[in-house]
C-alpha cells in the first residue's frame, strides 16, 4: 500500500474460480486517481500468471474478473459514505 500516491496491489494465489483458466496467480494494482468534481477513479491492472503451456479463457476471465472488481468496488463506496472523513 502506498498511502501517498493512492495505490494498493495484492497477489491472488489460490481460488476456485480461476482453476478453469489454468491460472497460478493474479497480481492487481490499484490506483485512485482523484476527478476535478471531487470524486476519484480507480484504475485496475490484472497481470495473470498461466501454469505451464496453458491457455485461458478471456471471455470468463472477463466475466468473473468484472463481477469481482463491481463488488470491490461497491464495498470500497460504501465505506467511503459510511465514513466521508476518511
Amino acid at each position: 500500500m502506498d498511502k501517498e500516491n493512492f495505490t494498493y496491489s495484492f497477489n491472488l494465489i489460490e481460488a476456485d474460480v480461476w482453476k478453469f483458466a489454468n491460472v497460478e496467480t493474479v497480481i492487481y494494482e490499484n490506483k485512485f486517481v482523484p476527478t476535478l468534481e471531487g470524486g476519484s477513479i480507480c484504475k485496475r491492472t490484472s497481470i495473470y500468471h498461466i501454469k505451464g503451456d496453458g491457455e485461458i479463457n478471456k471471455d470468463k476471465i472477463k466475466d468473473v474478473h468484472g463481477k469481482k472488481t463491481e463488488g470491490l468496488l461497491k464495498a470500497v463506496e460504501a465505506y467511503f459514505m459510511a465514513n466521508p472523513n476518511v
